[in-house]
């Protein structure tokens, strides 16, 4: 199981962009959550399968609404186990 962090940059609000994530995260059965910033940017915590989030990683980078830059992704340890995909607010 692995745990990460993603920080999408440039026109990723309101172009639906976190329906489009949480879509997609379902479909690749990853949990974990995605929010819009204050700072203009969209923050997604991916947890699955090492090649699930690899995956879906590489499809967030390719095929995603807008035009984004996914520059800053951490691997997160030692964090609680999610059990659904959700959209949260602020």
């Amino acid at each position: 199981m692995k745990t990460v962090q993603i920080i999408l940059h440039g026109h990723v609000q309101g172009v639906g962009m976190r329906y489009f994530i949480q879509r997609h995260a379902r479909k690749y059965n990853i949990k974990g959550f995605v929010r819009n910033r204050s700072d203009r940017t969209v923050e997604a915590v991916l947890q699955g399968p090492t090649r699930s989030i690899d995956i879906f990683l590489d499809f967030i980078k390719n095929r995603s609404p807008g035009h984004i830059a996914l520059t800053d992704i951490t691997e997160l340890n030692n964090t609680k186990e999610y059990s659904h995909f959700q959209i949260k607010l602020f």
